[in-house]
């Protein structure tokens, strides 16, 4: 059976924008890094022009315009002068930092296991989820035992690169906040995203690649939005770091290629040490991602709609112990809008909009 409330929530946040003369309300980014809730870091919006104009130079075909798009949707193809698909990450030092410097690199070691909690306040267009309370473990792959007998092992899922395979698994969603009457009907669609999964490859340098979502059978397609944002937050407690030493004060890029509500993106990664106190680090990260193509794959849209602008951020504040492949603890959110042409085209533009905040609890053991 469909909650109501969480449909009602669903279509609020599929039809706010839409009408059938749309303002002139473009999402445009003309320094590659503002955002319809404020500026993105400066920093991050320079690193992203010096990078797009660097990936166009390097490519001896390249056109202009061929950095980020102000609409937030690149051309066919011009995607793959930034990063092409399958391509490892890019992870390029802006400035080093601070004396004394230290290396940042490590590894998830197989059978590593954590658990914590996100709270999540998520607003869907003009609409509000209550506040929630998200529970997970999250661990990684551990090598198939050896057959019985003596047999040789039997053979693992080999990843499509290097790095190590993790599953993050919900183990409770629950209602912090209260919905009035229907607070014990949403309770109850919340509960069924226990066993949900987000799955995710954490390389060697510390960045996450190849998120893939499932929700638990029986949880309502309408809560896709629910388990994005856990895997946003999630993707943003694991920052990636440059193979140089770096000291507080220092910053990098880091450039992607993977998927994003919805959507197949280029992302860029700014993360900054702000502070280093023993083994403990305070970090800063704002990411900017960019839609390959004019596809938005999410539950609830109507076949054939295209996207004619997209604008996604997540801005964080973390902090980890070194070593860790997690942050610990912070905070972070995560800014998407979208407007999409509807299929049969006309004036008619169909708009998306939500935004994200999540606390983060992780280290339980």
């Amino acid at each position: 059976m469909r909650n109501d409330a969480l449909y009602a929530l669903a279509f609020l946040a599929l039809t706010s924008g839409c009408e059938d003369k749309p303002k002139e309300t473009k999402v445009t980014e003309s320094d590659a890094g503002r955002s319809a809730q404020g500026a993105v870091d400066p920093k991050l919006a320079e690193a992203v022009a010096a990078a797009g104009s660097k990936a166009a130079k390097s490519d001896a075909g390249a056109a202009t315009g061929d950095g980020p798009p102000p609409t937030g949707v690149f051309a066919p193809g011009k995607a793959d002068t930034q990063i092409k698909r399958g391509d490892p990450p890019k992870v390029e030092l802006g400035e080093a930092g601070a004396e004394p410097r230290i290396a940042l690199q490590g590894e998830v070691p197989p059978g590593w296991k954590q658990s914590g909690t996100f709270d999540v306040t998520l607003r869907l267009g003009r609409a509000q989820l209550p506040p929630l309370g998200v529970s997970l473990t999250i661990e990684a792959q551990k090598p198939k035992a050896p057959a019985a007998g003596g047999a040789a092992p039997a053979a693992a899922p080999a990843p499509a690169a290097d790095g190590t395979l993790l599953s993050a698994k919900l183990t409770d969603v629950k209602l912090t906040g209260e919905l009035g009457p229907q607070g014990k009907e949403m309770a109850a669609q919340l509960g069924r995203m226990k066993g949900s999964k987000v799955d995710f490859r954490v390389l060697s340098g510390g960045v996450a690649v190849d998120f893939a979502y499932q929700l638990a059978k029986g949880a309502s397609p309408d809560l896709e939005m629910v388990l994005h944002a856990v895997g946003e937050a999630l993707d943003a407690t694991i920052v990636g770091f440059p193979k140089e030493p770096v000291g507080a004060g220092g910053f990098w890029l880091i450039t992607t290629r993977g998927a994003s509500t919805g959507a197949e993106v280029v992302s860029y990664r700014l993360v900054k040490l702000e502070k280093v106190a023993g083994d403990t680090l305070s970090l800063s990260v704002n990411a900017k991602r960019y839609a390959v193509s004019h596809k938005l794959e999410l539950a609830g849209l109507p076949p054939g709609a295209e996207l004619e602008q997209f604008q996604s951020t997540t801005d964080s504040k973390l902090t980890m112990t070194k070593g860790d492949p997690l942050a610990s603890a912070g905070s972070t959110k995560q800014t998407f809008q979208a407007q999409l042409i509807p299929a049969g085209g006309g004036d008619q533009r169909l708009g998306m909009q939500s935004v994200a905040e999540v606390s983060i609890a992780l280290g339980k053991k």
